[in-house]
């Protein structure tokens, strides 16, 4: 069973489904943390000092086809079932004019369990 997590900002709409996604942006942390940028450069996940216990490879891929309801970028974080030691951060990077009402604005996750 593959599960992959998905990470995306919305308006209040329903996910669904796994897309094509383009080329990953791979990037080596380890215990003395790092930050991993999306191939389009709108996410940033920062992973503190403590979160890994040893050197791995994370990845963040863009979904090529964002479900319905995504107003930006979709991305599938990797490796699959990694957890943390420490909480990470995920940031996001957006222009308003291309948002449109912010206070709508909700950042959704989901399992792709395919």
């Amino acid at each position: 069973m593959r599960r992959c997590l998905h990470a995306g900002m919305m308006v209040c709409g329903v996910l669904a489904g796994c897309s094509s996604t383009e080329p990953s942006r791979p990037g080596t942390i380890g215990p003395a943390g790092g930050v991993l940028v999306s191939p389009d450069g709108r996410l940033r996940v920062l992973v503190p000092a403590g979160a890994l216990t040893a050197e791995t490879e994370l990845t963040v891929e863009t979904l090529t086809t964002p479900p319905a309801g995504a107003v930006t970028s979709v991305y599938r974080l990797g490796p699959n079932g990694l957890a943390f030691a420490k909480a990470v951060v995920l940031e996001f990077t957006y222009a308003g004019a291309t948002i449109g009402d912010t206070a709508r604005l909700r950042v959704a996750t989901w399992l792709d369990n395919g």
